[in-house]
C-alpha cells in the first residue's frame, strides 16, 4: 500500500509514516474503504436504474 501514500501524500509524510506506520496504516484502510464503498453504491444505483 506504499505507492498509495507516495501518490497522495508529499514527501515529508512519507517520512512520517516510516516512523508511525500505524497512523498511515488507518488512513489508509479508511481510504480504501470509503472507495470501495463509493464504488459499490455506485454500482448499485447503476444497476437499480437498469432494472427500472
Amino acid at each position: 500500500m506504499f505507492w498509495v501514500h507516495a501518490h497522495f501524500i508529499p514527501n515529508a509524510s512519507i517520512q512520517m509514516k516510516v516512523e508511525n506506520p500505524s497512523f498511515w496504516d488507518k488512513i489508509s484502510l479508511t481510504f480504501n474503504s470509503l472507495v470501495i464503498g463509493i464504488g459499490a453504491s455506485l454500482i448499485a444505483a447503476y444497476m437499480y436504474s437498469k432494472l427500472t
